[in-house]
C-alpha cells in the first residue's frame, strides 16, 4: 500500500513538472537532436520574429515621436503667433501714446522747448547741473490747472529736481 501511494505521488509530481517545465525540456532535447542546419534555421526564424516585434515597437515609437514633434511645432507656432500679437499690440500702444503726446503738445512745443534750453543755458534752475539734451521742461502752473506753454510758465530742471516736485515720475 505504501509503495502504491509513493508511486502515485511520484507520478503526480512528474505530471505537474511535465505540464509546467517539462515541455520546454522535451523541446530543447528534441531541438538538440536536430541536425545543425535545421537548428540554425529555427534560431534565425526566432531572431526574425523577435526583430519583427522590435520593428513594430520601433514603428510605434517613431509614430509617437512624430506626433510629439507635430504637437511641439504647433505649440511653437502658437507661441510665435502670440509673440507677434504682443509685439503688434505694443507697437500700437506706442503709436497711441505718441498720438496722445502730439495732441497734448503742439508742433510749436518742440521749438518752445529749445527756447527754454537756450534761455536757461542747459542748466537746471534749482541745482545748476548741466542737463544738455536730457533736461525736463517743467510747467510752473500745470496745464490741468490753467497753465500754458509760454516761456514765463516753463523752466528747465534736471531729473532729480523734477522728481522732487513730481515724485510719481
Amino acid at each position: 500500500m505504501e509503495f502504491l501511494a509513493i508511486l502515485i505521488i511520484v507520478g503526480l509530481y512528474f505530471l505537474i513538472w511535465f505540464a509546467t517545465s517539462g515541455q520546454d525540456w522535451l523541446a530543447k532535447r528534441r531541438f538538440n537532436k536536430l541536425p545543425e542546419i535545421e537548428r540554425k534555421s529555427i534560431e534565425e526564424a526566432k531572431r526574425a520574429e523577435e526583430w519583427a516585434r522590435i520593428g513594430e515597437w520601433s514603428k510605434k515609437v517613431h509614430e509617437w515621436k512624430e506626433k510629439e514633434r507635430a504637437t511641439w511645432s504647433e505649440e511653437k507656432r502658437k507661441r510665435e503667433r502670440q509673440k507677434e500679437e504682443r509685439k503688434r499690440k505694443h507697437e500700437f500702444e506706442i503709436l497711441q501714446s505718441i498720438e496722445r503726446r502730439n495732441r497734448r503738445y503742439s508742433d510749436k512745443w518742440f521749438l518752445i522747448r529749445q527756447d527754454v534750453f537756450k534761455r536757461d543755458k542747459n542748466m537746471c534752475v534749482f541745482c545748476g547741473k548741466d542737463v544738455k539734451y536730457v533736461g525736463h521742461v517743467h510747467h510752473k502752473i500745470p496745464l490741468e490747472k490753467g497753465g500754458d506753454n509760454s516761456l514765463e510758465n516753463l523752466q528747465l530742471l534736471c531729473f532729480e529736481c523734477h522728481k522732487k516736485i513730481h515724485p510719481w515720475l
